[in-house]
Formats: C-alpha cells, sequence, structure tokens
C-alpha cells in the first residue's frame, strides 16, 4: 500500500521578478562629486569610453552624436552630416563640453540618458549659467599636473582630469604649487581638450604617459605673491565646484548685480567713482555691472572678491556684509589725499573755439587727433566738456570722409578688377581674398560692381559645365564606337579602360551618351 503520509513542500513563487531599468552604457559613477576636484565631463566620457575598451571618438562618434543630433533640427540631411562629423572638431565646441552653454546641456542630458547615472551638470558649470559670462571661463587647450597623476597612478587612484584644471585663471596645482603644464614633455605640443584617442593622463597628439616624478619634474620658484593669489583663487573656485552638487537650482541672474550695487552702497556710499578709485581698476566696465547691462567675468569678478574679504561662493549665491568697512574708509581717505592735483590752468575758450571752427571748413576734413595736437595739452582735455557740438561735429565729418574715402577705393579697386577681364574670371570669395576688405563689406559697399564680378564668374562656369559634360559625350562615344568595331558589345565595363576617368560613367551625361550611342548602333530599341 501507498504511504498515506505526504510531505507538502513551501510553494515556490513562479512570478517573474520585476526587473530594474538597465543603462545602455555602463552606469559609471562619476569621481569627486562634491568636492573641489570633481572631474570635468570630458574626462568621464574618456573614461566612459575606456571602460567600454573602444576609443573615445569611436563612443563620440557612434552612440553619443546621433542622439545630440536628434535634439537639433536640420533642413537638410547634408547639415546633419556636417553637425556630426564637423562640428565636434571645432575648437569652441571642444571648449563647450565642460561650460555651461547648450552643448553642456545636451551632452549631460545624452550621457544621463545613456547610464542612468544622475547630477552629472555637476561636471560641468552649468550651476552657473545665469551668473558667470561664458567668456573667458574655460581654457582653449588642456592643463595638467604632472604631480597629480604620478601620485594617482603611484597610489592606485583613478586617472581623471579635474574640472577646476579647465578654468582659465587657475594656473597653479594647489597641492605641489606648481604651474599647471599646457605642453607635452615629450612631443611639445600643446594638448588639445578633445581629441579622438583622449585618455586621462596621456598626451592627445603622441599619446606617451604625463605624469612625472617629483624628482625628476623641474620645480619653477613662484614669488610670494603669486601664490598667495593663486591659492586663493584655487580655494574660492574649489569651493564654487563642490557646492554644485547641493545647490537644488541656479543662482538668479540679478543676483551679481545685485552684490556690486550692495557692495557700492556699503563701501563707498553709492559713489561707483569711490568704489572704482578704491579698487584702481574697472572704470570703465564698473558701471555696466552696477546697472545689469553685463555680468563681469571670472577673472574680474575675483579681485573684487578678494578686496571685499568675501568668497566667490557668496558673492554668487547669497546677500553680502562688508564687515572691514573703517579700514576702507582709512584707505579711501589715503587715496583722496595723494590723488589732490594742482587746479587745471584757465582755457582760452576764443581760441580753441577758432580752432575748432578753422576745422570744421578744411578740406579734406581732419581726424579728431590732428585737432587736437594743434592745442596745449591743458586745452586738449578741455574740448569736450567746454565745445561738445563742435567736437562731435568734427567726429562725424571725417567718419563720413573716412567712409566716402573707402568706398571710392573699393570701387576702383572692383573696377580694375573688371576691366582686367580674367580667364577664368575670379569668384567674389577670390576678390575678397585679394583686396584687403571682405567680399561682404564690398557687396554691401559696391552691390552693383560685385553683381557684374558674379554674373561674369557664373557664367563662366555654365560654359565650363556645358563644355566638360560635352567632352564627356564624345569621349564615351568615341569609346563605344571603338568597342563596337572591334566586335563587342559596347556596355560599361567594356568602356571604362578606354575612358581617362573610368568613374565619369556613372555621370548622368555619360549614361545618356552611352545609351544614345547604343540606340544609333541597334543595342537599344
Amino acid at each position: 500500500m501507498l504511504d498515506k503520509k505526504l510531505t507538502i513542500y513551501k510553494s515556490l513563487d513562479l512570478q517573474k521578478p520585476a526587473l530594474p531599468k538597465r543603462s545602455y552604457l555602463y552606469s559609471l559613477e562619476p569621481l569627486g562629486v562634491g568636492t573641489p576636484e570633481v572631474e570635468c565631463l570630458t574626462s568621464y566620457v574618456t573614461r566612459l569610453a575606456e571602460a567600454h575598451s573602444v576609443a573615445t571618438g569611436v563612443l563620440m562618434l557612434q552612440e553619443i552624436i546621433p542622439l545630440l543630433n536628434e535634439q537639433y533640427e536640420f533642413k537638410t540631411e547634408q547639415a546633419r552630416l556636417n553637425y556630426q562629423y564637423g562640428h565636434m572638431n571645432q575648437s569652441r565646441s571642444k571648449r563647450a563640453l565642460n561650460g555651461m552653454g547648450v552643448m553642456a546641456a545636451s551632452m549631460v542630458q545624452v550621457l544621463e540618458q545613456l547610464t542612468l547615472r544622475s547630477g552629472l551638470r555637476s561636471l560641468t558649470m552649468l550651476k552657473w549659467v545665469n551668473v558667470l559670462p561664458t567668456r573667458g571661463l574655460l581654457r582653449p587647450i588642456r592643463a595638467w599636473c604632472p604631480l597629480c597623476y604620478y601620485e594617482w597612478h603611484k597610489v592606485g587612484q583613478v586617472i581623471r582630469d579635474p574640472l577646476i584644471w579647465t578654468i582659465e585663471v587657475v594656473t597653479v596645482c594647489p597641492h605641489h604649487h606648481q604651474r599647471l603644464l599646457y605642453h607635452c614633455p615629450h612631443c611639445h605640443k600643446p594638448n588639445r581638450v578633445w581629441a579622438w584617442h583622449l585618455r586621462p593622463g596621456y598626451c592627445s597628439d603622441c599619446g606617451e604617459w604625463l605624469g612625472i616624478s617629483p624628482a625628476v619634474v623641474s620645480q619653477e620658484v613662484l614669488s610670494k605673491n603669486e601664490l598667495k593669489w593663486q591659492l586663493w583663487v584655487v580655494n574660492n573656485i574649489g569651493e564654487l565646484l563642490a557646492a554644485s552638487q547641493s545647490l537644488s537650482s541656479e543662482p538668479p541672474k540679478a543676483r551679481v548685480t545685485q552684490n556690486i550695487v550692495a557692495s557700492v552702497n556699503q563701501v563707498a556710499q553709492g559713489s561707483i567713482s569711490t568704489f572704482v578709485r578704491l579698487l584702481g581698476k574697472y572704470k570703465r566696465s564698473l558701471r555696466e555691472w552696477h546697472s545689469g547691462r553685463q555680468i563681469p567675468q571670472l577673472s574680474n569678478l575675483l579681485p573684487i572678491c578678494h578686496f571685499l574679504e568675501i568668497s566667490l561662493l557668496d558673492f554668487l549665491t547669497g546677500n553680502i556684509a562688508i564687515t572691514h568697512l573703517d579700514r576702507l574708509n582709512t584707505q579711501l581717505q589715503g587715496k583722496q589725499q595723494s590723488s589732490r592735483r594742482r587746479p587745471p590752468k584757465k582755457v582760452d575758450s576764443e581760441k580753441v573755439r577758432s580752432i575748432l571752427q578753422a576745422a570744421l571748413e578744411e578740406n579734406p576734413p581732419p581726424s579728431m587727433k590732428d585737432v587736437l595736437k594743434r592745442l596745449d595739452k591743458n586745452c586738449s582735455e578741455q574740448v569736450y566738456p567746454h565745445f561738445p557740438d563742435l567736437y562731435s561735429a568734427i567726429l562725424s565729418r571725417y567718419a563720413a570722409y573716412k567712409k566716402a574715402k573707402s568706398q571710392e577705393e573699393m570701387r576702383s579697386s572692383l573696377e580694375a578688377v573688371i576691366e582686367r577681364k580674367e580667364y577664368p574670371p575670379p569668384s567674389m570669395e577670390e576678390v575678397g581674398r585679394r583686396l584687403q576688405p571682405d567680399r561682404r563689406t564690398l557687396e554691401r559697399n559696391c552691390p552693383d560692381l560685385c553683381r557684374i564680378i558674379k554674373d561674369r564668374y557664373a557664367d563662366y562656369l555654365k560654359t565650363s559645365r556645358r563644355e566638360s559634360e560635352e567632352q564627356i559625350r564624345q569621349e564615351v562615344r568615341q569609346a563605344a564606337l571603338k568597342v563596337h568595331a572591334e566586335g563587342r558589345n559596347p556596355q560599361s565595363h567594356t568602356l571604362a579602360k578606354l575612358l581617362t576617368k573610368p568613374g565619369v560613367l556613372r555621370n548622368k551625361e555619360a549614361i545618356a551618351a552611352l545609351y544614345e550611342v547604343r540606340c544609333f548602333l541597334g543595342y537599344e530599341k
């Protein structure tokens, strides 16, 4: 009999487990996020390519750039190809990948989509897009510290390029107090920011290792003031890069203007001239920054922060408060006393007026520089404040004279080109290269003469094209007749060896000529 005692086992769950979403590329973790030594976006891409055992250029061209192209609208397929194969080779585009423009934002979006990694914006300057201009922010070539490369390799750390090395105002390594290098010690070439076989720690041209031992590297002694300034700059920019990860949103654009206005109000009681006198610089630019019409570049903003004894991060993200006003007031009083000058001598107004009015009647009209040379130095400084109308009239008259003279010279040059009747006639591009003004300037000032040159060149192209097509027809016809006379069928492969350029048989004129002669010989109906 069967045993009536049955064993009951634990039931199994046959439901398929929910698998997390898989990334298309390795979900590589970026290095140094939230620290002053966060790596740059180009460094992350090169490490991603190395993890997949492909060249950086291959990864960009086959996987990343096609997705970048989807974010742009192109009128033609050729425009798309030009962007795909040419845009990434432009120096501005290479530099922009670590910056804060459209290229950096698009690159971050694509990489986060491919790797399922968030927070890659911290590898660029995107968080500071509203408060820092792009001009003068990133250097056009690659910079590195050879001692950092050497030490990272020695202790087995991952080699990377920190974002702070790409900032143009940073010229010294904060750890080794040595200047960053820009030229490979092996091939002596400047390193490119982006290259097909780019790898952190290796030259982008010759591929040699860039790490150098402290015993071998030549140590340049920096001056005490330069080192002190650079260490302050590096610390402030490092603090800025470390804060990128924790910022919930980009600082507003008005923040810089608000803090510049607050600085002028607290330090100089609202007087821009007094604030400029204290700084000793930015006489022309400070009014633009104070009004909000422009934002100061990083190289201009750092000295202001240093003067105010405020960190760059606080200036860009918060409301500032100057704590050392007494010392600044003492400094201002000292500068005011040292800047006292003798009162200017009296100006002979009638003499100056007569000279300016005589200059207005001269022909050809003199420049304002020539007119001021006729006056005493003391008088020349007072021309515009006392005679603004005459000053402006002389400037306008000379500008109109220069413009008319320039147009006359351009017309005479273009007329000479037309009268020479060269063959083949030059194109407008060629004429612009020969003459000092470029093509657009010539077309804007002398449209009638430029039209003659354009029409002549267009007629030449049409004639040349017709002659070339006729020559192709005759060559194909003669070759076909020769093959037929030999008792063979005149086809493309039998004519190729008899033609000057065998590839011409793919031309539509050659195809039509072959069909015509085959009809004449009875091979086609």
